[in-house]
């Protein structure tokens, strides 16, 4: 039992201590190993690394920290099944309807101009539902004021009401309940007999207070990456000394500040922040740090991290261990990179497809154009085999453009163009048994009879046009039924039947009218406004009767349709009953959808492609990064005005902006030969210079000074 910190500058070896842990002190053999994770990737890695290590690897835990917490208190604190309902995606429909019922109240008046439409009221609730779900670990203090009764700001009275609703415990309560119950109660047979926390680059005090309570009954093994070897934590970036001199009217060997390594001071906020979290716990720490040696260019710099030191730039060679290149797009650089590792392949046979990353802010701009360059070449010696981790199913998902284009439907004029689009999809086609021939056929009578756009004149008129039969699905349609139906050239109720009809063109025409009354009556249901239960019937009911999809495809449509019944399910548990519209589904859906990943492409091995986070941490012959422009990385962040934590900010709060920062450090150090980075440098059309991150800028300074300004860039 206890608290174990190791920490070290390569993930590798603190894996090697892992695997030396749970070969000489094994636990039983049908008990899972308990080994914490921030992601798929780096849980991938661990896995293959452990197999490697002892011979045979089975039964491996990977949880998350969040979920992790979850599954423990729920254990220790039996019938907490309510930690969930305040999680955003379900906080997010009870906070809707009391903005709904709340908007008279005199401290919401601020929000009253989102009471007004339904879109912007779900908007609001959800980036509420985030920002509540954020203070349960960040400002505990705040909900506990709260709870209490402090009520004196519009937030503080929605949380309050949103508890009386529940009538439920949420974490930040439960939180000191098990704390409570791990100080004065034996409960180690429910706990996992290991609990490893690997590679996790930072845990907010939360997190780390019940891990301190579990080392009281079960051991824990805390495996962090740590740059540096030295102390770091006192280090300050030259715009922090700056504002420290300017404060304080004093030089900075006066107020005792040092930068140590520039590179760690202005990057390595996070990872300082959190180191000091842990200096605050009681634990037993062990170092297992590798001097990288002055081998390469690349290893003087890790080495200067190291040793909190910055080298005399006499002493430093320039090679291709760091290589930086400005291209005119995404394309180009995807299409230089492929070039570049075709020349390390044929350089150094020792180097294996796997033994590569590329990374990027979002893969999802770069997949496209990875499948582009490195696809196209599968059958030649210039293929190299790859994968693509962590895309939205956006881009994996190639049902879901087709599903959302026939929600888009709703609301819209019913263009010839539109309907026929998703006539044409192979999906739709085939599941009313038309081929491509019999559709040109049908565009051909579509043509001819003139529709043009409108479902009918009662269409139009919603629309408000005027309501005229003419140029409609409907009068179209009737025209060609009469055709089939009428003799000769009579008139039936001013409308003229399409006489080129013949016998043979029945079965044809059946069809065509199923399909389309089908995508009508679809539609129909999408136009007005549902509950949550109904509205995944609806939709359901839409992949039924308007999809049909191959064993490949069958999974694709099971990922939407278990979304869409996962709406539903939330409608039901927790009784909302709003009739939404569907702009506020199609947000949902797509959100939904496009946030879900798969686990799979990565360490597939071929070249893994993903993006910053999956990978963090995990070393790699050849480390890339893609993307690297101003704007781009770090990302931006938009600050919502009423956010309670950005007006208060303090140590062990999340950044986006501080996150990347250690996120770049991270890749930095992960590189065991070549550090490779490419941005957009050049206008396509201009040729005229964009501006770099301000990361590779710093870090191209810090070059330039290392090498005297040799290391240039192409």
């Amino acid at each position: 039992m206890g608290f174990n910190l190791y920490t070290g500058n390569r993930s590798e070896h603190l894996a090697d201590y892992l695997a030396d842990i749970i070969e000489k002190h094994p636990i039983p053999v049908f008990t899972p190993e308990t080994i914490v994770v921030q992601s798929r990737g780096m849980a991938r890695w661990l896995t293959m690394k452990l197999a490697e290590r002892l011979h045979i690897w089975a039964n491996g835990d990977f949880p998350f920290p969040n979920q992790f917490i979850i599954d423990i208190t729920r254990k220790l604190i039996p019938g907490q099944d309510c930690i969930s309902l305040y999680e955003r995606e379900k906080a997010v429909w009870q906070i809707m309807t009391l903005l709904a019922e709340l908007m008279d109240h005199p401290l919401f008046v601020p929000l009253r101009s989102y009471q007004t439409n339904t879109l912007k009221r779900y908007r609001l609730a959800f980036k509420i539902a985030d920002l509540f779900d954020q203070y349960i670990i960040f400002r505990p203090d705040f909900i506990a004021d709260w709870d209490n009764g402090q009520r004196r700001h519009w937030q503080a009275e929605l949380w309050y009401q949103l508890g009386r609703r529940y009538q439920q415990s949420h974490r930040a309560a439960l939180k000191d309940n098990l704390l409570a119950c791990l100080r004065h109660h034996d409960v180690s047979h429910l706990l996992p007999a290991r609990i490893s926390v690997f590679g996790i680059s930072y845990l907010p005090p939360f997190h780390l207070s019940i891990f301190e309570g579990l080392g009281s009954q079960t051991e824990i093994n805390f495996f962090l990456i740590n740059p540096c070897r030295h102390w770091w934590g006192h280090i300050m970036d030259a715009g922090g000394i700056a504002r420290q001199v300017k404060k304080k009217q004093k030089s900075a060997d006066e107020l005792y500040l040092e930068k140590g390594n520039s590179l760690l001071a202005s990057m390595g906020h996070l990872g300082r922040d959190f180191l000091a979290l842990l200096q605050e716990l009681e634990t037993d720490e062990l170092e297992i740090f590798d001097d990288p040696g002055d081998g390469t260019l690349l290893a003087v710099l890790q080495r200067d991290i190291l040793e909190l030191s910055e080298s005399d730039e006499a002493s430093v060679e320039v090679d291709d261990s760091i290589v930086v290149n400005s291209c005119h797009s995404p394309m180009r650089e995807v299409e230089v990179l492929h070039n570049h590792l075709l020349k390390l392949f044929e350089n150094d046979p020792d180097l294996q497809p796997r033994d590569i990353v590329v990374m990027a802010p979002d893969i999802n701009i770069y997949s496209p154009l990875v499948e582009a360059v490195f696809g196209a070449v599968h059958n030649s010696e210039r293929y190299i085999p790859y994968s693509i981790g962590d895309q939205g199913q956006h881009l994996e998902n190639p049902l879901l453009p087709l599903f959302l284009s026939f929600l888009d439907l709703a609301g819209s004029r019913f263009e010839v163009s539109r309907i026929l689009d998703i006539l044409y999809a192979r999906q739709v086609r085939e599941r009313f048994d038309l081929s491509e021939d019999d559709l040109g056929v049908v565009k051909g009578w579509i043509n001819r009879v003139s529709i043009r756009w409108g479902r009918d004149k009662g269409h139009l008129q919603s629309l408000g046009l005027p309501p005229f039969d003419e140029y409609c699905w409907r009068s179209g349609l009737d025209r060609l039924l009469l055709g089939v139906c009428m003799s000769g050239e009579g008139v039936f109720k001013s409308l003229a039947p399409f006489v080129e009809m013949e016998e043979g063109d029945m079965g044809l025409l059946a069809k065509t009218l199923e399909a389309v009354t089908a995508i009508f009556t679809g539609v129909n249901r999408l136009e007005r406004q549902q509950t949550l239960v109904e509205w995944a019937a609806s939709l359901e009911e839409i992949l039924d009767r308007c999809f049909t999809v191959n064993q490949e495809e069958e999974e694709y449509l099971q990922a939407i349709r278990n979304t869409v019944r996962e709406v539903g399910r939330q409608g039901g548990e927790l009784s909302f009953e709003e009739e939404l519209p569907l702009e506020v589904i199609r947000e949902l859906l797509e959100r939904k959808l496009g946030d879900k990943t798969s686990g799979s492409g990565y360490l597939g091995g071929g070249v893994t492609f993903c993006s910053l986070l999956p990978m963090r941490a995990v070393p790699f012959k050849v480390v890339c990064l893609l993307g690297m422009n101003d704007g781009s990385f770090p990302r931006a962040q938009s600050r919502i005005n009423f956010d309670l934590i950005a007006e208060n900010p303090r140590t062990g709060d999340r950044s986006r902006r501080l996150d990347d920062r250690y996120l770049f450090l991270e890749a930095l150090v992960s590189a065991r030969e070549q550090f490779y980075i490419s941005y957009v440098g050049q206008s396509v059309y201009d040729d005229s210079d964009k501006p770099v991150s301000v990361l590779v800028d710093e870090f191209l300074d810090y070059l330039a000074r290392l090498t005297a300004g040799k290391q240039g860039h192409r």
